[in-house]
């Protein structure tokens, strides 16, 4: 009982997402280049997207000490999201390219045939905040993965963990979607 309660809540925080969704960013409207990169803020969540030749630097930090994630182009809630999913334990950090299996559920490109499309994994988990910073190709050539053209606008999800959710599968405790314009 206590586990269907659980995943209802759940499912009904993820159906509705898209309702709650802001298209707030902060900086300019334009393309973004590495001196006016894309900055968006809400309830102590930072993302930043840094334009590079043919990469994108993203940095997100959240109020928690469990994992953060941003995903890019869902069709609907999580479906189709090309999702990067993240956390700091014991000082090491871990990151995992995930694709929206479903509305609520994702896996590793890897097990899906796909292929892991970052590099330059770096984070810390001080304060009680997690903060990952890593790139990723604009156009891996990978089908999990989502091509992200500069001008482009696009729906992007945002999202972290409990406490001490220190693993790729433990539900959020906060998720927002928002529009972006690199």
């Amino acid at each position: 009982m206590k586990k269907q309660l659980a995943g209802l809540q759940i499912a009904l925080a993820l159906v509705l997402v898209p309702a709650c969704t802001s298209g707030a960013q902060a900086g300019n409207d334009s393309s973004s280049s590495p001196d006016s990169p894309v900055v968006y803020t809400a309830d102590g969540v930072s993302l930043t997207i840094r334009l590079e030749d043919d990469s994108l630097e993203i940095s997100i930090s959240a109020p928690t000490t469990g994992w953060v994630s941003v995903g890019f182009e869902p069709s609907r809630v999580m479906k189709d999201a090309d999702i990067y999913i993240g956390y700091v334990q014991d000082g090491v950090v871990l990151l995992r390219d995930d694709f929206g299996t479903g509305n609520t559920s994702h896996a590793p490109d890897t097990s899906l045939g796909g292929e892991s499309s970052f590099t330059g994994l770096s984070g810390t988990e001080t304060g009680g905040v997690t903060s990952i910073t890593f790139t990723i190709p604009r156009n891996s050539g990978d089908s999990f993965d989502k091509v992200l053209a500069a001008g482009g606008s696009y729906k992007v999800l945002l999202g972290y963990g409990p406490e001490g959710s220190d693993d790729f599968t433990t539900y959020h405790r906060w998720v927002k979607s928002v529009d972006l314009t690199l």
